[in-house]
Protein backbone atom coordinates (compact mmCIF):
# COMPACT_ATOMS: atom_id res chain seq x y z
CA UNK A 1 0.00 0.00 0.00
CA UNK A 2 0.90 3.41 -1.42
CA UNK A 3 2.41 5.68 1.96
CA UNK A 4 -0.10 8.84 2.21
CA UNK A 5 1.12 12.25 0.66
CA UNK A 6 2.68 14.82 2.99
CA UNK A 7 0.41 18.10 2.20
CA UNK A 8 1.39 20.81 1.67
CA UNK A 9 -1.28 23.86 2.40
CA UNK A 10 -0.72 27.06 1.01
CA UNK A 11 -3.15 29.48 3.00
CA UNK A 12 -3.16 32.68 0.37
CA UNK A 13 -4.86 36.18 0.49
CA UNK A 14 -4.39 40.10 0.80
CA UNK A 15 -3.27 41.41 3.78
CA UNK A 16 -6.35 41.83 5.82
CA UNK A 17 -8.34 38.75 4.52
CA UNK A 18 -8.44 36.88 7.83
CA UNK A 19 -6.04 34.09 7.06
CA UNK A 20 -4.65 33.77 10.82
CA UNK A 21 -8.07 34.30 12.18
CA UNK A 22 -9.48 31.47 9.68
CA UNK A 23 -6.29 29.00 10.99
CA UNK A 24 -6.71 29.40 14.63
CA UNK A 25 -10.61 29.13 13.76
CA UNK A 26 -10.13 25.75 11.75
CA UNK A 27 -6.81 24.37 13.72
CA UNK A 28 -7.71 20.67 13.26
CA UNK A 29 -8.40 20.99 9.66
CA UNK A 30 -4.81 22.07 9.04
CA UNK A 31 -1.18 20.41 9.61
CA UNK A 32 0.46 20.51 12.60
CA UNK A 33 3.21 22.99 11.39
CA UNK A 34 2.84 26.46 9.93
CA UNK A 35 5.51 28.52 8.31
CA UNK A 36 5.68 32.10 8.81
CA UNK A 37 7.90 35.00 9.42
CA UNK A 38 5.65 36.38 11.87
CA UNK A 39 6.01 33.50 14.25
CA UNK A 40 9.88 34.80 14.51
CA UNK A 41 9.77 38.37 14.47
CA UNK A 42 9.81 38.56 18.21
CA UNK A 43 12.93 37.57 18.21
CA UNK A 44 14.44 40.33 16.84
CA UNK A 45 12.23 42.95 18.23
CA UNK A 46 15.45 44.94 19.07
CA UNK A 47 16.42 45.85 15.16
CA UNK A 48 14.04 47.51 12.54
CA UNK A 49 11.08 46.45 11.14
CA UNK A 50 12.91 46.02 7.58
CA UNK A 51 15.75 44.33 9.23
CA UNK A 52 13.63 41.99 11.45
CA UNK A 53 11.37 41.02 8.94
CA UNK A 54 14.56 39.76 6.98
CA UNK A 55 15.79 38.05 9.32
CA UNK A 56 12.09 36.19 10.01
CA UNK A 57 12.28 35.41 7.00
CA UNK A 58 15.77 33.56 6.91
CA UNK A 59 14.41 31.60 9.86
CA UNK A 60 11.12 31.04 8.05
CA UNK A 61 12.78 29.28 5.23
CA UNK A 62 15.20 27.33 6.69
CA UNK A 63 11.91 25.96 8.52
CA UNK A 64 9.87 24.80 5.36
CA UNK A 65 13.66 23.36 4.05
CA UNK A 66 13.78 21.05 6.81
CA UNK A 67 10.22 20.16 7.16
CA UNK A 68 10.54 19.26 3.05
CA UNK A 69 13.69 17.14 4.10
CA UNK A 70 11.33 15.06 6.81
CA UNK A 71 8.54 15.12 4.54
CA UNK A 72 6.10 16.53 6.94
CA UNK A 73 2.70 18.26 6.29
CA UNK A 74 2.88 22.11 6.57
CA UNK A 75 1.28 25.22 6.03
CA UNK A 76 2.06 28.29 4.02
CA UNK A 77 0.81 31.82 4.75
CA UNK A 78 0.89 33.76 1.83
CA UNK A 79 -0.34 36.77 0.32
CA UNK A 80 0.33 35.25 -3.34
CA UNK A 81 0.96 38.65 -4.59
CA UNK A 82 4.27 36.41 -6.40
CA UNK A 83 4.28 34.74 -9.48
CA UNK A 84 6.64 32.47 -7.56
CA UNK A 85 4.15 31.06 -5.46
CA UNK A 86 2.56 29.12 -8.12
CA UNK A 87 5.90 27.84 -8.91
CA UNK A 88 6.45 26.95 -5.77
CA UNK A 89 2.83 24.67 -5.67
CA UNK A 90 4.57 23.16 -8.87
CA UNK A 91 7.80 22.17 -7.10
CA UNK A 92 5.64 20.82 -3.90
CA UNK A 93 3.72 18.84 -6.17
CA UNK A 94 7.73 17.18 -7.65
CA UNK A 95 8.70 17.05 -4.12
CA UNK A 96 5.64 14.47 -3.56
CA UNK A 97 3.82 16.69 -1.47
CA UNK A 98 -0.35 16.89 -2.16
CA UNK A 99 -1.31 20.68 -2.34
CA UNK A 100 -4.08 22.24 -1.64
CA UNK A 101 -4.85 26.07 -1.40
CA UNK A 102 -6.92 27.50 0.33
CA UNK A 103 -7.44 31.54 -0.26
CA UNK A 104 -9.72 34.00 1.10
CA UNK A 105 -10.52 38.07 0.05
CA UNK A 106 -12.95 40.70 0.47
CA UNK A 107 -14.84 42.64 -1.78
CA UNK A 108 -12.30 44.97 -2.47
CA UNK A 109 -9.06 47.04 -0.79
CA UNK A 110 -10.58 49.34 0.47
CA UNK A 111 -12.28 46.44 3.03
CA UNK A 112 -9.09 45.40 3.42
CA UNK A 113 -7.11 48.18 4.37
CA UNK A 114 -10.14 49.25 7.00
CA UNK A 115 -9.35 45.40 8.47
CA UNK A 116 -5.30 46.02 8.82
CA UNK A 117 -6.04 49.07 10.57
CA UNK A 118 -7.84 47.37 13.04
CA UNK A 119 -5.52 45.09 13.47
CA UNK A 120 -2.53 47.34 13.97
CA UNK A 121 -4.93 49.57 16.93
CA UNK A 122 -5.41 45.31 18.57
CA UNK A 123 -1.58 45.21 18.16
CA UNK A 124 -0.66 43.30 15.04
CA UNK A 125 1.17 43.72 12.48
CA UNK A 126 1.63 47.49 10.35
CA UNK A 127 1.16 47.10 6.09
CA UNK A 128 0.66 50.49 4.69
CA UNK A 129 -1.99 51.46 2.27
CA UNK A 130 -0.67 51.79 -0.74
CA UNK A 131 0.80 48.23 -0.24
CA UNK A 132 -2.35 46.51 1.12
CA UNK A 133 -4.16 48.06 -2.30
CA UNK A 134 -1.29 46.72 -4.54
CA UNK A 135 -0.98 43.23 -2.94
CA UNK A 136 -4.87 42.84 -3.23
CA UNK A 137 -4.93 43.56 -6.82
CA UNK A 138 -1.53 40.98 -7.70
CA UNK A 139 -3.14 38.69 -5.50
CA UNK A 140 -6.15 38.48 -7.59
CA UNK A 141 -4.14 37.93 -10.47
CA UNK A 142 -2.50 35.24 -9.52
CA UNK A 143 -5.50 33.24 -8.38
CA UNK A 144 -6.86 31.42 -11.48
CA UNK A 145 -3.48 30.09 -12.57
CA UNK A 146 -3.09 28.94 -8.46
CA UNK A 147 -6.10 27.22 -8.69
CA UNK A 148 -5.26 25.71 -12.21
CA UNK A 149 -2.42 24.35 -10.48
CA UNK A 150 -3.21 23.21 -6.68
CA UNK A 151 -4.74 19.61 -6.45
CA UNK A 152 -7.66 21.03 -4.17
CA UNK A 153 -8.87 24.39 -4.00
CA UNK A 154 -11.17 26.31 -1.26
CA UNK A 155 -12.06 29.73 -1.22
CA UNK A 156 -13.56 31.45 1.27
CA UNK A 157 -15.36 35.28 1.49
CA UNK A 158 -14.55 37.28 4.25
CA UNK A 159 -16.08 40.89 3.64
CA UNK A 160 -18.29 40.64 6.54
CA UNK A 161 -16.72 42.02 9.38
CA UNK A 162 -17.23 39.88 12.55
CA UNK A 163 -19.21 36.66 11.00
CA UNK A 164 -17.63 33.39 10.09
CA UNK A 165 -15.22 33.29 6.57
CA UNK A 166 -17.75 32.09 3.97
CA UNK A 167 -17.33 29.18 1.96
CA UNK A 168 -17.49 29.89 -1.62
CA UNK A 169 -16.31 27.13 -3.21
CA UNK A 170 -14.04 23.71 -3.02
CA UNK A 171 -12.03 21.73 -6.20
CA UNK A 172 -11.07 19.08 -6.24
CA UNK A 173 -8.14 18.59 -9.09
CA UNK A 174 -9.85 20.15 -11.58
CA UNK A 175 -14.01 19.65 -10.73
CA UNK A 176 -15.94 22.22 -8.81
CA UNK A 177 -17.37 19.71 -5.96
CA UNK A 178 -19.07 22.39 -4.08
CA UNK A 179 -20.48 25.99 -5.07
CA UNK A 180 -22.31 28.63 -3.05
CA UNK A 181 -25.52 29.61 -4.82
CA UNK A 182 -24.60 33.20 -5.22
CA UNK A 183 -20.91 34.42 -5.74
CA UNK A 184 -19.25 37.20 -4.09
CA UNK A 185 -18.30 40.28 -6.55
CA UNK A 186 -14.37 39.59 -6.23
CA UNK A 187 -14.61 36.14 -7.60
CA UNK A 188 -17.02 36.47 -10.26
CA UNK A 189 -14.89 39.75 -11.38
CA UNK A 190 -11.68 36.97 -11.11
CA UNK A 191 -13.55 34.45 -13.50
CA UNK A 192 -15.44 35.99 -15.25
CA UNK A 193 -16.37 32.89 -17.14
CA UNK A 194 -17.27 30.75 -14.52
CA UNK A 195 -15.14 28.48 -12.06
CA UNK A 196 -15.59 25.45 -13.27
CA UNK A 197 -15.48 26.85 -17.24
CA UNK A 198 -11.92 28.55 -15.97
CA UNK A 199 -10.97 25.36 -14.73
CA UNK A 200 -12.31 23.30 -18.13
CA UNK A 201 -10.05 25.44 -20.50
CA UNK A 202 -6.68 24.87 -18.47
CA UNK A 203 -7.27 21.81 -18.48
CA UNK A 204 -7.44 21.77 -22.44
CA UNK A 205 -4.71 24.03 -22.74
CA UNK A 206 -2.46 21.50 -20.53
CA UNK A 207 -3.20 18.90 -22.87
CA UNK A 208 -2.58 21.20 -26.23
CA UNK A 209 0.63 21.59 -24.25
CA UNK A 210 1.32 17.97 -23.72
CA UNK A 211 0.24 17.16 -27.12
CA UNK A 212 2.67 19.20 -28.81
CA UNK A 213 5.77 18.24 -26.15
CA UNK A 214 4.65 15.12 -27.52
CA UNK A 215 4.72 15.87 -31.25
CA UNK A 216 7.92 17.72 -31.15
CA UNK A 217 9.70 14.98 -29.48
CA UNK A 218 8.64 12.25 -31.96
CA UNK A 219 9.99 14.81 -34.98
CA UNK A 220 13.44 15.01 -33.07
CA UNK A 221 13.74 11.30 -33.05
CA UNK A 222 13.12 11.15 -36.50
CA UNK A 223 15.81 13.81 -37.47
Amino acid sequence: MAAEKPQFVMLAGPSGSGKTTFLNNNRDTFPEHVVTPDAFMDQFSDLSKNEARQNAVVLANTQQADLIEQRQSFVQETLLADEAKIDLLREMQTRGYETRLVYMCLNNPKDNEDRVKHRIEEGGNFVPARLVEKDYHLSLQNLPQAVLVADKTQIFDNTAFGEQHAHVVSIDHGAVIEQAPELPQWVEKTFPNGIQAHLDAGSREREAQQLGGSRKKSIDLDR
